[in-house]
């Protein structure tokens, strides 16, 4: 079973372009939210229950539960769902270990 590192990786992979953007996004996220900045951190935040089959489900869920609470950040001008956010925190992050 993939991880969501791995899940990360697919989408970096299949769009560079927009992983640079996403990864610029969550850069200036996670300067703005240190305490979320490690990729465990993040990873405990975006899935608590930790990774299985119907994770992807769940983070797509915890995005409609953030905008139906109002549970919502500004980055650059983007308005983002919080969960949003931080899977573009984490894909900075892996980019910068891939670096």
């Amino acid at each position: 079973m993939a991880s969501l590192e791995d899940w990360v990786s697919c989408i970096s992979s299949d769009a560079p372009h927009d992983a640079l953007i996403l990864a610029q996004l969550g850069k200036t996220y996670l300067t703005a939210h240190p305490h979320e900045a490690g990729c465990e951190s993040l990873a405990r935040l975006l899935v608590p229950e930790g990774w299985t089959a119907g994770t992807l489900a769940g983070v797509s869920e915890s995005v409609r539960r953030d905008w139906t609470n109002h549970d919502v950040t500004t980055v650059e001008g983007w308005v983002l769902a919080r969960t949003e956010a931080r899977l573009c925190g984490l894909i900075f992050k892996m980019a910068a270990v891939a670096a």
